[in-house]
C-alpha cells in the first residue's frame, strides 16, 4: 500500500524544514544514492546524483549528462558512494570514488522541455555493504494523487543562497492532482506516465533544489522503500524555477516508465517492485 494523505487534511510545515527544508538522512536510510561530480572542461565542474540499481548500473537524469547539447564523456563523470557526507574534492573522502565506463542518455531526451530526462551510467563493479552501499528495486505499482514520495539530495538548502547540504538530506512531498500540474505541463495526465508531478502547497517550503538533479526519490510499499522518480526540474505557472515556493511544482522522471529501455541498455532484468 502506498502512503497517501486524505484530501482536506491540514498540512503543517515542520519547524526544522529547510533538501530545501530537509532533515538529515542517517547513514543507512538510503545507501543506494550516489553523488556525481563532473568535469565540464572550461566551464569548471558540476554536480548531480544518481541511484544504484545493480552492481554496475547507476540511473540519473539525462540533463546531468547532456547539458544544453554538450554531452559529458564517461571519463569526466565521477561516481561517489558509500558515505552520506557531501563530496569535497579538496579533502579525503570517507567513501569510494570511481569513474563511469559508459553513459547512455535516452534517445528521445529533449533538453529544452526535459522530456525523457533519464540516463544510464555503467560503472566498475560495486561491492555492496549493508547500510553503506546497496541497490534498490524500481517501484512499478500505481501512484495516486496525494501519495507521499520521499525526496533526497545534497544540493542547495535555501533558495537563492550558495549554501549546500553538508550531508544527505531528506523530506517528503505529495503527488499532485493531474489537472493542477497542467498549468506548467499541459501534457501531464498523472504519475503513472513518464513523469511524476508534486504540488508544493501540500508541504510548503519543502522541495528539491539546485544541485539535487538526478537524485532518486522513493515510495514506500508494504513497509519497504522503492526507487520511484528522478529529480528533473521545478517550476511555477509563470515559468520561474522554484524550490518549495507556493504555486510551484516538482517534476520527476517516473523510472518504471523507462524500465524496458533501461533493460535494453544493461541487458539485465529488474523484475517488479
Amino acid at each position: 500500500m502506498v502512503s497517501t494523505i486524505a484530501i482536506g487534511e491540514p498540512l503543517r510545515p515542520s519547524s526544522n524544514i529547510r533538501v530545501t527544508n530537509g532533515i538529515a538522512s542517517p547513514q543507512g536510510m538510503a545507501p543506494y544514492f550516489v553523488q556525481l561530480f563532473m568535469d565540464d572542461g572550461d566551464q569548471g565542474t558540476s554536480r548531480c546524483a544518481g541511484t544504484i540499481i545493480d552492481a554496475t548500473t547507476v540511473i540519473t537524469a539525462g540533463h546531468c549528462i547532456n547539458d544544453h547539447g554538450s554531452t559529458k564523456t564517461p571519463d569526466r563523470i565521477r561516481i561517489i558512494y558509500g558515505n552520506i557526507a557531501r563530496y569535497d574534492p579538496s579533502t579525503p573522502y570517507p567513501g569510494a570514488i570511481v569513474k563511469a565506463t559508459k553513459a547512455t542518455i535516452h534517445p528521445n531526451f529533449d533538453a529544452r522541455r526535459l522530456h525523457n530526462d533519464i540516463a544510464v551510467l555503467r560503472v566498475p563493479p560495486i561491492s555492496f555493504r549493508p547500510g553503506f552501499v546497496e541497490k534498490v528495486k524500481i517501484y512499478s505499482g500505481p501512484i495516486e494523487p496525494l501519495s507521499i514520495m520521499r525526496i533526497f539530495g545534497w544540493g542547495k538548502t535555501q533558495v537563492g543562497q550558495p549554501t549546500h547540504a553538508k550531508s544527505l538530506l531528506t523530506q517528503h512531498v505529495f503527488v499532485a492532482e493531474p489537472q493542477v500540474c497542467q498549468d506548467i505541463a499541459p501534457w501531464y495526465r498523472g504519475a503513472n506516465g513518464p513523469q511524476i508531478c508534486t504540488d508544493n502547497r501540500y508541504n510548503l517550503g519543502v522541495d528539491v533544489c539546485q544541485g539535487d538533479s538526478g537524485t532518486g526519490t522513493t515510495i514506500n510499499a508494504n513497509g519497504k522503500a522503492y526507487f520511484a522518480g528522478i529529480v528533473s526540474y521545478g517550476m511555477d505557472k509563470y515559468g520561474r524555477g522554484t524550490c518549495g515556493e507556493a504555486g510551484g511544482f516538482g517534476i520527476y522522471t517516473r523510472v518504471s516508465h523507462y524500465l524496458g529501455w533501461i533493460e535494453s541498455v544493461t541487458g539485465k532484468h529488474y523484475g517488479e517492485g
